[in-house]
């Protein structure tokens, strides 16, 4: 076999290490295991069915004032899956089993091994639980890792293309810039800044809704990580991918990123702004633990000098068992604890719910009393309006004093007709025992839906504001 043969066979065969546990992860779901997941399949399915027919359908907030979609490359994806043929599941499945084998196959190229790119993948089970999830940082990783290896190769016109697909693919696109901030300070060669600077800036131009994706990037990308690192000034419920990792638990289960790390930076391995980009981001992800999932795969992507000053080259039979060792305590424990991670969270839980009002309350206001049940509720009632949803900061921080009357809400410190008059809804949606149930039920209300956990009432006398929850958004569509 010749050298290039051998080395595109290491590649493919690090590409298929990726895919292998996204196919084993999706195989045994029939919905995805996380809230946005169901928002991206609603969008994809939108675009398979009309066009790039964009709509938040959601009433309050920076995502009512602004209709935007953040991610519209990543959504023309999912639907083009669609309109092959493929269900939502299976569509899920195949891009982010594409993802990570693209993310695979890049540490490989760039580094020249194979061992580089398993511990890229298998490096933490979080990491690797998460770049499974329908979402689109699975591609952004990729081009982020892609983007440094094209900078770090002098290939600035190369990676200006890669940060022009990131800009429209991802909601906040900063990383490869902040890379080539730091590269043209560390070389005094601006020429690299200035094609990704142009590459940002002509993404950001040519999205489909300028300047609303401006606008909303301006929320995500400033107010909720700035909320999440101040402590949560604005008093919102954090997600849990945003809040800071505990040190016990990053150094038990990232354990192999920071040796690879501590070893190029004992060596001095990599020029000193790659090194700081991943010291930055070691700090970031102790504070907020989602930065975790580019980190690793960055740090792997330094691994390559490192594996082979560890790794001996020979005898053969000492390689191949040191080879096989550090595969043991990657990607069989890993593996094995993203599943169980997926395994243990619920799935579907709004689909019933979801259901009876696409059948009962089509195009309807509906108060959803849980933020984070939006996803679902628009994949499985995608004809209804929501009075909030995706993320509370971006109702709290555009507008305080909504945010502060729909927490009334929630707390059950609103009755029926300050509810209706205040937020123009027909329906509440709640779970079981919520205290904005124990306000409402009763006169002025009856329950129309109740299972096991939730609970849909219908405020009497609303349907005189029916017109009015038709087309309830208050911005611009």
């Amino acid at each position: 076999m010749g050298l290039v043969a051998r080395k595109l066979t290491i590649h493919l065969a690090a590409g298929l290490l990726g895919a292998c546990p996204m196919v084993l992860f999706w195989s045994g779901l029939d919905a995805p295991v996380e809230p946005d997941g169901y928002f991206h399949l609603s969008i994809a399915r939108d675009y398979a069915l009309r066009p790039f027919d964009y709509s938040a359908r959601i009433r309050e907030g920076a995502l009512a004032a602004w209709p935007a979609d953040r991610e519209p490359l990543f959504h023309l994806a999912l639907a083009g899956l669609l309109k092959a043929g493929l269900d939502e599941v299976r569509a899920a499945m195949v891009l982010a089993a594409i993802a990570a084998a693209l993310l695979g196959a890049v540490i490989s190229w760039h580094t020249g091994s194979f061992l580089a790119a398993a511990c890229g993948l298998f490096g933490s089970h979080t990491v690797l639980y998460r770049l499974h999830m329908c979402r689109p940082q699975g591609l952004a990783i990729v081009m982020v890792v892609l983007g440094t290896a094209l900078l770090l190769r002098g290939r600035s016109r190369a990676a200006a293309g890669v940060n022009l697909v990131y800009t429209l693919s991802y909601s906040v696109p900063v990383l490869i810039l902040g890379a080539a901030v730091l590269r043209s300070l560390a070389t005094r060669d601006w020429r690299p800044l200035a094609w990704v600077l142009g590459a940002s800036a002509a993404g950001l131009l040519l999205h489909p809704h300028f300047p609303a994706n401006v606008c909303l990037l301006w929320y995500q990308g400033y107010h909720v990580v700035s909320n999440a690192v101040l402590g949560n000034p604005l008093g919102v419920r954090i997600p849990e991918e945003l809040l800071p990792w505990s040190l016990d638990s990053f150094t038990t289960e990232l354990w192999l990123p920071l040796a690879l790390l501590g070893v190029a930076l004992w060596r001095r391995s990599e020029p000193w702004w790659l090194l700081v980009i991943l010291v930055a981001g070691l700090l970031a992800t102790l504070r907020m633990r989602r930065v975790g999932e580019y980190w690793a795969p960055l740090v792997a992507l330094t691994a390559g000098p490192t594996l082979r000053w560890i790794v001996p080259a020979r005898p053969a039979l000492a390689r191949s068992a040191f080879v096989t060792l550090i595969l043991l305590v990657t990607v069989a424990p890993n593996t094995y604890g993203a599943l169980v991670q997926l395994r243990e969270l619920p799935v579907a839980e709004y689909k019933a719910v979801g259901e009876w009002l696409a059948a009962n309350a089509p195009g309807q206001s509906v108060f959803n009393a849980d933020w984070d049940s939006y996803g679902q509720l628009r994949y499985y009632s995608p004809r209804s309006w929501w009075v909030h949803g995706q993320d509370p900061v971006f109702l709290a921080a555009h507008d305080p004093g909504r945010h502060r009357r729909v927490t009334e809400a929630i707390r059950g410190e609103l009755g029926p007709d300050e509810l209706r008059g205040l937020f123009g809804t027909r329906f509440v949606l709640a779970r079981r025992g919520a205290p904005l149930l124990g306000r409402l039920e009763g006169p002025g209300a009856r329950v129309r839906f109740s299972d096991r956990k939730l609970v849909v009432l219908e405020l009497e006398g609303a349907r005189a504001s029916s017109a009015e929850a038709a087309s309830p958004s208050p911005g611009p569509r």
